[in-house]
């Protein structure tokens, strides 16, 4: 665009708005809006009653327009606004812009895109075939694999899009890989697109069909847990997950008094009352046990586990109906471990109260 002069009528000191003129103050003040337009005859200048203002009406510039007829209205437009005196009283401009002539814009070409889709492609990694803009692929290994989208309009342009695909084997979490006989674990599956679970456990337990749960195990040996997920589509891929399970040493802490009064409340005797406590009873493997009078007279005996699991309850033989009277009680046990160990018997001194 060519330099576009405004005419000089006595310049210095007159001003184009209302400035700020006092010593050291560098606001801006207020401007005023002025234009070109087509003819040379047309700035116009807002009025400012004041004794060093240009006053208003039409200026013309110092060239003519007519160096801009001809250029194209797409492009770089700008305008550079300059005092072309030496001094350094240059002022401020607000805002600029540049308006077009309505009459001079070129029509509004509409179009529409037609695109093959019958011959678009799609690519990337284990990609079999596309069949009518659908890709179908077989990536192998896990991560994110990208795939991209080929299509071509009916004007000869290429148009291309991109997608990623998360491949996530399923993975087990298990609270403890390590643990004793009798203890539980909680596993989980982690995996994000599943959305059915298949888990067995080793062990010939029945087949679990949740995301999570427990598990526990009576016996040693180390098992594999193997999860099968499949996801909402059908897709279906599985994890494996090693558990060890050892033997905790045997330890009988008794309580030494109950109360079989029939109010729910410490009316059996049991060594196994607290979590820990039963996953000790968990690695018993025999156990011959029995409670006697002070006479020496047996009044309950325990051949294995499970009959050592449900305690005594006061009677005689456990029968309900006989029962003894309150005093001390004395028991003897026999105990061999999961671990193999026979160990010293456990015995001790039991007090029955009844009120």
């Amino acid at each position: 665009m060519d330099n576009q002069l405004l005419k000089d009528f006595g310049g210095e000191q007159h001003y184009l708005g209302e400035p700020i003129v006092l010593p050291n103050n560098y606001n801006a003040g207020v401007g005023y809006w002025y234009w070109f337009k087509k003819s040379s005859t047309n700035l116009t200048i807002n009025d400012y009653t004041g004794s060093q203002t240009v006053p208003s009406g039409s200026y013309a510039t110092q060239n003519s327009f007519s160096s801009l007829v001809g250029c194209p209205l797409n492009g770089k437009w700008s305008i550079k606004v300059y005092d072309n005196t030496n001094d350094v009283n240059d002022g401020f401009v607000w805002s600029w812009a540049i308006y077009f002539n309505k009459n001079i814009e070129t029509d509004t070409i509409e179009f529409e895109n037609i695109y093959n889709v019958a011959q678009s492609v799609w690519s990337g990694e284990g990609i079999n075939y596309t069949d009518n803009g659908t890709g179908f692929a077989s990536p192998t290994g896990k991560g994110v694999h990208i795939y991209n989208y080929l299509i071509k309009d009916d004007f000869g342009c290429w148009h291309d899009t991109s997608i990623s695909v998360l491949v996530e084997k399923p993975v087990i979490e298990l609270e403890k890989t390590n643990m004793f006989c009798g203890d539980s674990t909680k596993f989980e599956d982690k995996t994000s697109w599943s959305k059915y679970w298949s888990w067995t456990f080793g062990d010939n337990s029945p087949v679990f069909q949740e995301k999570q749960g427990y598990k526990k195990y009576l016996d040693t040996g180390t098992y594999s847990i193997i999860l099968i997920a499949t996801s909402q589509s059908g897709c279906k891929d599985r994890d494996t997950a090693k558990i060890v399970i050892i033997p905790k040493p045997i330890d009988i802490v008794a309580y030494n008094i109950f109360t079989p009064n029939g109010d729910g409340k410490n009316d059996i005797f049991n060594f196994f009352n607290t979590p820990e406590e039963k996953i000790i009873a968990d690695n018993i493997a025999e156990i011959n046990g029995g409670i006697y009078d002070r006479n020496g007279v047996v009044v309950c005996l325990w051949n294995n586990i499970d009959e050592f699991k449900k305690g005594w309850d006061g009677s005689f033989f456990n029968n309900g109906v006989r029962n003894l009277p309150s005093g001390f009680y004395f028991y003897v046990l026999k105990i061999k471990g999961k671990d193999g160990i026979s160990y010293k018997p456990f015995s001790g001194t039991i007090y029955l109260y009844r009120q």
